[in-house]
């Protein structure tokens, strides 16, 4: 793009519905999934990804870019204390640069959009970031991303963006990068989904992650929001269904310390403690007949 030209809002933003397998390389992994299950009409929240163009014209603005080449030239990621020390100076750096304007407007937008289209006057969204190589077969960044509950201003969003775009160099994520012979940079969309006030919640597997076994769909599950089960926070359920007949094969009940949820008075997320006296530490979180509901959206082509 030519300097001093501003780009489309089109090329920083891409609605969930639009977005398709073969649209990676601008919305990530993680974004060209969901717009594949909103596609086969699985009932996923509404949102929108700001682009890998975007990273890329916050990234190339300005001196940033220069700065962070400077910090990783060298880098030997087997010395922890030097990928700690690079690690956090690029994300401070990130943090602090300035956003440019024609993107800050273009994400704005989005959200008055989303807002409308939703009818609310300030949804509370999900803000997540989707690598380039992310959700795909040849690698797992599974944990190493942030993730941002209930935003719930543009203002904050903005700052959320920045703090998904910094992860992106974050130790772990440079570690596993350069070791598994990628781009120490590398480009990454953020997603921003409506939040879901959910009182349970987890991760369905339509292939059994422990051995690969294709006859058997594994779904854990916790109270409340599911960064507790993404974020490896509680023990949660473990189900196993048989994929062809959805019968339940197995059920291990897992110890739940404590939930996430929206806090109905300021709107953010808040930490529940699960005492040993509350009948949800100990209690199972999925009934039969919501486990082969979600086995069935599970098989849908």
């Amino acid at each position: 793009m030519p300097p001093g030209k501003a780009a489309p809002a089109s090329q920083f933003i891409r609605w969930l519905s639009t977005c398709r397998r073969s649209d990676i390389a601008t919305v990530g992994g993680k974004g060209a999934n969901l717009g594949e299950m909103l596609a086969a009409g699985l009932p996923v929240p509404a949102g929108f990804v700001i682009t890998v163009d975007a990273f890329t014209r916050f990234f190339e603005h300005g001196d940033l870019a220069g700065r962070v080449r400077e910090k990783l030239a060298g880098l030997t990621v087997d010395d922890p204390d030097a990928l700690a020390h690079v690690a956090e100076a690029i994300r401070i750096a990130i943090r602090g640069a300035p956003v440019p304007a024609e993107l800050g407007e273009a994400v704005a937008g989005a959200w008055r959009e989303l807002a409308r289209r939703e009818g609310l006057t300030d949804p509370p969204v999900a803000v997540r970031s989707s690598a380039t190589a992310e959700d795909t077969p040849e690698y797992s960044f599974a944990g190493m991303f942030e993730s941002f509950l209930n935003v719930h201003d543009p203002a904050t969003l903005m700052h959320r963006l920045q703090d998904c775009w910094a992860s992106a160099f974050g130790g772990r994520v440079l570690f596993y990068r350069l070791k598994q012979g990628l781009p120490a940079e590398m480009p990454v969309a953020v997603i921003v989904q409506r939040m879901v006030n959910a009182e349970k919640s987890g991760v369905l597997f339509t292939v059994d992650p422990a051995g690969g076994d294709v006859s058997r769909m594994v779904i854990e599950a916790a109270w409340g929001l599911g960064e507790v089960v993404v974020g490896g926070q509680v023990t949660p359920d473990r189900y196993v269904l048989d994929t062809r007949t959805l019968d339940v094969i197995e059920t291990h009940v897992g110890r739940k310390e404590f939930l996430l949820e929206r806090d109905p008075i300021n709107g953010n997320t808040r930490r529940v403690e699960l005492r040993d006296v509350d009948p949800k530490r100990n209690a199972r979180v999925l009934e039969v007949p919501e486990l082969r509901r979600l086995g069935d959206l599970a098989r849908r082509d």
